[in-house]
């Protein structure tokens, strides 16, 4: 079921747009919005969309961070991913700069890596210690944004979490994801559940206790 994709159009297409963009370039998309709201399968839709419409040959490459719990875990990830044997920062680096047709990294559940140390132990509030978002975006990510005569690799970050990039902000662009319409709600639930066919006051009263969350209108269908 987790194929199933509805609504947002308005948003979807102004992503669209958004990726298109020339002057400036946007290197890094923030889609944000509260827990099961839908942002991993929103995101998923999108770069399934860049592939079927425009033939896109970017690689993409998926850093979820509900399983990368360290930098070394992040790091083997990438090397992976662009067929590297050797995991150092520099290769890497250099890997995602050279990579002719571009890379996409999408950072999923991204707010994660803040409560984290490099080696994934968990920090306190009052830690001082630098999260692992603080140690990839230091020593990766900062390194290849500034150069601004390579475009060849951009960020997609789904998060609870808002992340914000002072020092590019010419280069960001953000989305808020909110909760389904009712009637994208009810086009949901006509997918996922065969009773949805029943009075349509018994539908609505479904949907609007399931209060436009996708996950939750899934889940009376399971």
């Amino acid at each position: 079921m987790e194929d199933i994709f509805v609504g947002r159009t308005a948003s979807f297409e102004d992503l669209k747009d958004r990726w298109k963009q020339l002057q400036p370039p946007i290197r890094i998309f923030g889609i944000y919005g509260p827990k099961s709201i839908g942002k991993t399968r929103y995101v998923k839709e999108f770069l399934t969309s860049l592939q079927t419409d425009s033939g896109s040959t970017q690689l993409v490459v998926t850093l979820d961070f509900r399983f990368i719990k360290s930098f070394k875990q992040y790091m083997e990830t990438l090397a992976y991913s662009l067929e590297l044997s050797c995991q150092t920062i520099r290769e890497v680096t250099q890997a995602l700069r050279n990579r002719k047709d571009g890379v996409i990294l999408h950072h999923d559940h991204q707010e994660l890596a803040r409560v984290v140390s490099r080696e994934g132990e968990r920090l306190s509030d009052a830690s001082i210690q630098e999260s692992l978002w603080d140690v990839i975006y230091q020593n990766l990510l900062q390194n290849l944004l500034q150069n601004h005569h390579n475009n060849n690799v951009r960020l997609i970050i789904s998060s609870t979490d808002v992340f914000k990039f002072a020092q590019f902000r010419s280069l960001v662009w953000d989305q808020t994801l909110g909760r389904l319409t009712e009637e994208e709600s009810l086009e949901l639930l006509g997918q996922v559940w065969a009773p949805a066919g029943r009075g349509e006051e018994s539908r609505r009263h479904i949907v609007r206790l399931c209060d436009g969350v996708p996950s939750a209108i899934i889940n009376v269908g399971e």
